[in-house]
């Protein structure tokens, strides 16, 4: 039995007969049948009538507005076709699901199969052996069921619905058994999160159980997101939400031959225990509603008609700075893939189910995989799902942006230029130019000898084009691996020593952090029965590692260790400014605690802060607020909040209204970009969706909020400079004299020393050079994370000792791909201006010295002398010439001075490799370059 999506007409088959009959909703008459062999599912999709011939491996096609011809029949591999779905309505685009079974009550257990059928082209291909596919209204989604009729083990599972009909294995996002072990066929008939079974009503993903209908008949409206409860002398309608609200009822009187027999046509229409799919139908027509109910036990269709129920209009969702969202969107890109069509947000089925709980603003999700995380400006959140990519403004709710990409993704990474995105089945990162929202390049990430069995978590490095990726690549220990890719040239490694199942990374670039997490058998207990049989039980470990990798040189070291940091780890978290690091776990850090600690992430084992989620938090959760000391955990109803560095609990946080979230399932927060809010992600059954929660805050609180101070996400790109350079102050760009003879490092050392000062901003700790005595100050791009305050020290001669200066910088220029920055500090300083060399390449062999601020650990060892040789005078990484040097350099090294034997500047320290001896500068000509490039000749003006 099906219907006309205008509800003109009704559709019955009648298998035996080999013929479908149609009837005239409105006029009430027979208006004739078609012909067909042994009809079985009906479906109707606009103009075209499409009828699956069970047995017969076809689906014949009739059209409507030509007196219900047939006008095509498409063939199936498999003869037994069962049952058709596909979108509804406009989202219909010529794509069928195809159901088949073999003979039998048992068929849906013996090798059922599931296609994908392109109608206009005559293609199937076979995706699923399941016992049923459902498709959503939308199309966005698809539900397979296993078991139908279904067993104890039966489970349904949703997948994307491209996904499902892609080429490769599709993965659920969610697999669970169903509520009920007779739920029979699932359907959609609105666009949202409520699917009906028969007498049931469920909603979310995974699907929740909202109401079963106890002896009783359910009736959807196909017409509104109504349903229609019928008993034996009452119809009631009811607004399809998350309680079913009732929005009238009526008395009925059955049919006389009915009268007293509701109990046997009730369970009849349930078929609990029987092998069909139809299910009830109404549709609602100005003034009146009809219904239709299929008894199977006599074979007839049961009709009637009654006045339409008064349906008021549903109450609006309560307004904010997210309200639609779409018509804030500044900008829709899209590419031309014909499996990519434009997102079109779904229905809110949330709008008046909890009218009462105050003005809280949701944006509502898709209830696919969803990915959440800063975007690079540090004012903005990137909200994936599958191909659609949306950034949210500053207020975590607001869709600014919004993308349509070439494939469907599970992870999406920011730069300056293009994103990192990282697709399965089979895995691969592609590169995405952001401008034409293009794949430029693309790069598998199971190559030869690196086996990737999946994919637990990824960062990318803040400042060079450096993905890691936590991989599980074995079924032995250890199991969890990390996987440096390079994005530039696509090579890759997995180097034994760096471990991981899931990863942060300091916004600095400078460390790596992983969690550990995993079992091994750690022995086994022997049992005696009474018999005297003797049994054997595996006894097992935990491991929960925190580890910290050094990421100075061109791949990872080893830095630190914590055992035990918790329990069956969830993630990492740490904070955008890298001062605090927390591993997520089932219970707690310390183990078994339900605690969450804050970790110094430089000092992985000194006192770390505690927050105490205990039995009010969640410690597989947590945020990081993006300037003030909070912590967020979810509890109490939303989320307990902390002081980040003292532990404290902070009580009435949260401008929340009675009754919280109401409830919802917590599955992730994050501080809105702004720092004013609170952003759950939250699912439930009446769907998945973000909602914004204010945060109380102090005078103080709001001064230290002022958009121009941005924190350590944020790109050095991000900077803007008021300094106009007047190429006559940068006194280092002036021909160098010719020497007289070569200086030794000591010579050197007693020279320059005072040129080279160390640059401070957030935690991260450089060296920069004096190239201006107007206080000129050149370093690298990268020793400037964010926005943070940038500080240079230096000293001057004060008679027979030394005096420090601390002074603030401003930022002049600066060119994040050639690594270099350009630094003003006022009130501008006496200092010696370097000499940078003109037209001179230094020669392999030639002497060279070094002077920097290296750092060990968190102790800064100032004016440290080394010196080497040049290994290579044009070594190319990444695309770029560099200088390589066998002289010392370590963390803290970056943007110093690199000497030549006659005192000259040839190379500013850029990075360090993970091979002794062997460092990298910037050579001279683009240090000239880019001062040039950054200066003018003429005069500032007024």
């Amino acid at each position: 039995m099906s219907m006309t999506e205008d509800g003109q007409f009704l559709l019955t088959s009648h298998q035996a007969a080999g013929m479908v009959s149609i009837y005239d909703v409105r006029k009430e008459e027979f208006v004739g049948s078609i012909q067909t062999p042994s009809p079985r599912s009906i479906l109707c999709r606009g103009d075209q009538i499409l009828v699956a011939n069970s047995r017969e491996g076809t689906i014949s096609i009739f059209s409507r507005s030509d007196s219900w011809r047939l006008v095509k029949r498409v063939e199936v591999e498999h003869p037994n076709i069962m049952h058709l779905s596909a979108a509804q309505g406009p989202h219909y685009k010529g794509e069928l699901i195809v159901t088949c079974h073999e003979d039998g009550v048992q068929g849906s257990y013996l090798g059922p199969h599931v296609f994908h059928l392109d109608v206009e082209r005559d293609r199937d291909r076979e995706i699923a052996k399941e016992s049923l596919v459902s498709v959503s209204y939308d199309g966005r989604i698809a539900l397979s069921q296993t078991s139908f009729r279904l067993s104890p083990s039966g489970t349904i599972a949703g997948y994307a619905y491209r996904d499902l009909v892609g080429s490769q294995k599709a993965e659920p996002f969610f697999r669970a058994a169903a509520e009920g072990s007779q739920t029979p066929y699932i359907y959609q008939v609105h666009s949202g999160s409520y699917w009906l079974a028969s007498n049931m009503v469920f909603g979310g993903a995974p699907l929740k159980m909202l109401k079963e209908i106890e002896d009783k008949v359910l009736i959807p409206d196909l017409a509104q997101r109504v349903v229609y409860i019928l008993s034996a002398n009452q119809l009631s309608a009811h607004r399809l939400d998350v309680r079913l609200s009732e929005i009238d009822n009526r008395r009925v009187l059955l049919p006389a031959d009915l009268n007293g027999e509701f109990h046997r046509l009730n369970k009849h229409v349930l078929r609990r225990r029987e092998y069909l799919l139809d299910h009830c139908l109404s549709f609602t027509h100005d003034d009146t509603l009809h219904l239709f109910i299929l008894d199977h036990e006599s074979g007839t269709v049961l009709k009637a008609k009654t006045a339409s129920f008064a349906t008021p209009p549903p109450q609006p969702a309560p307004r904010s700075t997210a309200a639609n969202s779409a018509e804030r969107t500044s900008r829709t890109k899209s590419t031309d893939s014909p499996n990519s069509p434009q997102p079109t947000a779904p229905d809110s089925p949330s709008a008046n189910d909890w009218a009462d709980a105050g003005p809280l603003a949701e944006l509502p999700l898709e209830p696919d995989h969803y990915h959440l995380t800063p975007g690079r400006d540090g004012q903005s959140l990137l909200l994936l799902q599958g191909n659609r990519l949306r950034r949210l403004g500053a207020d975590g709710l607001s869709v600014t942006e919004e993308w349509t990409l070439a494939d469907r993704y599970r992870w999406i990474a920011e730069r300056a230029d293009n994103w990192i995105a990282l697709r399965e089945n089979p895995y691969r990162l592609d590169i995405i130019d952001k401008r034409r929202t293009r794949v430029t390049d693309q790069i598998s990430i199971a190559p030869a000898g690196i086996q990737v069995m999946d994919v637990h978590d990824l960062v990318i490095h803040p400042r060079e084009r450096i993905t890691y990726i936590a991989i599980k690549h074995d079924i032995q220990l250890p199991r969890y691996r990390v996987l440096i890719v390079n994005e530039t040239t696509g090579g890759m490694a997995a180097p034994d020593h760096l471990l991981g199942k899931y990863l942060a990374i300091d916004p600095a670039g400078r460390y790596l952090y992983a969690a550990y997490s995993d079992i091994y058998e750690r022995g086994a207990t022997f049992h005696i029965s009474p018999d005297w049989q003797i049994t054997i039980t595996p006894k097992y470990g935990n491991i929960d590692w925190l580890l910290s990798y050094n990421l100075s040189g061109r791949s990872a070291t080893f830095r630190q260790a914590i055992e035990e940091a918790g329990g069956n780890s969830r993630g990492l978290r740490i904070s955008p400014d890298g001062e605090r690091l927390t591993y997520l776990s089932v219970v707690g850090s310390p183990p078994h605690s339900k605690n969450l600690v804050g970790f110094d992430p430089t000092k992985l084992d000194s006192a770390a802060v505690l927050y105490e989620t205990g039995d009010v938090g969640d410690p597989t959760m947590v945020a990081f607020h993006p300037k003030l000391n909070l912590v967020a955990s979810p509890g109490d109803g939303a989320a307990v909040l902390f002081n980040r560095e003292t532990g404290e609990q902070l009580d009435d946080r949260l401008a929340l209204p009675a009754g919280g979230l109401r409830g919802a399932d917590i599955e992730d927060l994050r501080f809105s970009p702004d720092g004013k809010a609170l952003i759950f992600a939250v699912g439930g059954v009446e769907g998945r969706r973000l909602i914004k929660v204010d945060l109380r805050l102090s005078k103080e609180d709001e001064g230290a909020l002022t958009p121009s101070r941005r924190t350590g996400v944020d790109s050095v790109a991000s900077r803007t400079s008021t300094v106009t350079v007047q190429r006559s102050h940068l006194d280092s760009l002036q021909p160098p004299t010719p020497p007289a003879a070569p200086a030794t490092p000591k010579q050197i050392a007693r020279h320059f020393m005072q040129s080279v000062v160390r640059v401070r901003c957030g935690n991260s700790s450089a060296t920069g050079f004096v190239v201006g005595k107007r206080g000129y100050i050149l370093t690298s791009a990268h020793a400037l994370p964010g926005d943070a305050d940038i500080v240079v020290t230096y000293d001057l001669p004060d008679g027979k000792e030394k005096k420090t200066i601390t002074a603030r910088a401003e930022l002049a220029a600066i060119d994040e791909p050639r690594d270099l920055a350009l630094l003003k500090i006022e009130p501008a300083a006496a200092l010696r201006p370097v000499m940078i060399a003109l037209n001179t390449q230094p020669e392999a062999g030639e002497q060279v010295t070094v002077i920097g601020h290296p750092a060990v650990g968190s102790q800064v060892l100032m004016h440290t002398l080394t010196t080497g040789v040049v290994s290579s005078a044009n070594q190319v990484l990444e695309g770029r010439s560099y200088v390589q040097t066998s002289a010392a350099v370590n963390p803290g090294n970056s943007g110093g001075p690199m000497f030549d034997p006659y005192g000259r500047v040839v190379g500013l320290i850029a990075i360090k490799a993970n091979i002794e001896g062997a460092g990298f500068a910037v050579p001279a000509a683009a240090l000239r370059s880019f001062l040039n490039e950054n200066s003018t000749t003429h005069p500032k003006t007024p």
